[in-house]
C-alpha cells in the first residue's frame, strides 16, 4: 500500500534473513511500522529502542494480532506513537498522511495513541471486507531467493516458500487471538496472480485455517 502511494520502503525480515538488523540499526527512518505476536514483546521494544537511537524523532507504529488482543498492555509496555487495532489497509494512509501533515491522530480509525498523559483509543466504522481487494504483496521487498532456498524437500534442491491465504478465522474460541480478526478467504485467481511465478517450477496450494 505505502509502496504504491510513492513512499520508499524497506523491509527488515528478521525472521528470515541475516541482514534484517543491518536495515535497522545506523539508518535513520521517518516511520517504523511494526508487527508481532504477544510472546514477541520484548523483541519489539528492543528494536523501538534501536530505531529511536538511530533517529530519536522516529515514528513507531505497532499493530497486528498479538497487540491488538492486549492493546492497553501494549501501549504502556512497548510506548509507540501509535498502535493500530484494525487491519492496515482501513488505516495506513491516514496515519501516513497524519504524520506527515504533523496532525493530530484523532481523525484516524482504530488506534490508540497518547495525547499529553491521556491515552485515547479511537473507534472505527469501516470494515476490512474482501482479501482480494488488497494490492499485490511486495515481494521485491524480500529476498524471496533466500527464502525459498529453506525447502522441505532438500534432496531435490528444492524451493518452497509459504503463502497465507486467509485472513483471521472463522470461529470464536475464547483462548485464541485471531477470532479477534475477520475472517477473509482470498479468491483462487487473485493468489495465483499475486504469486511471485518467477520462482517456481511446480505450484502446490494449501488453504488451511482454525
Amino acid at each position: 500500500i505505502l509502496k504504491n502511494e510513492g513512499h520508499e520502503v524497506r523491509v527488515a525480515d528478521l525472521l528470515n534473513t541475516k541482514d534484517g538488523n543491518d536495515i535497522i540499526d545506523g539508518i535513520s527512518y521517518d516511520a517504523v511500522f511494526m508487527g508481532g505476536f504477544s510472546t514477541q514483546i520484548k523483541e519489539m521494544r528492543e528494536i523501538i529502542k534501536r530505531a529511536k537511537k538511530a533517529n530519536p524523532s522516529v515514528k513507531i507504529v505497532i499493530g497486528g494480532a498479538g497487540v491488538q488482543s492486549i492493546p492497553e498492555e501494549a501501549f504502556a509496555y512497548l510506548e509507540p506513537d501509535i498502535l493500530s487495532v484494525v487491519e492496515a489497509e482501513i488505516n495506513v494512509k491516514q496515519i501516513i498522511e497524519a504524520l506527515q501533515s504533523k496532525r493530530n491522530f484523532k481523525d484516524i480509525d482504530g488506534i490508540y495513541f497518547k495525547n499529553g498523559d491521556e491515552i485515547v483509543h479511537t473507534n472505527t466504522s469501516l470494515v476490512f471486507k474482501e482479501l482480494d481487494n488488497s494490492p499485490r504483496p511486495a515481494y521485491e521487498c524480500f529476498d524471496i531467493s533466500g527464502i525459498s532456498k529453506k525447502s522441505y524437500d532438500k534432496n531435490l534442491n528444492a524451493r518452497s516458500m509459504h503463502i497465507i491465504t486467509s485472513r483471521g478465522c472463522p470461529f470464536s474460541c475464547n483462548f485464541c487471538i485471531f477470532c479477534s480478526i475477520k475472517f477473509s478467504l482470498c479468491s483462487f485467481i487473485y493468489l495465483v496472480c499475486s504469486f511471485p511465478l518467477f520462482m517456481c517450477s511446480k505450484i502446490l496450494l494449501i488453504s488451511i485455517f482454525a
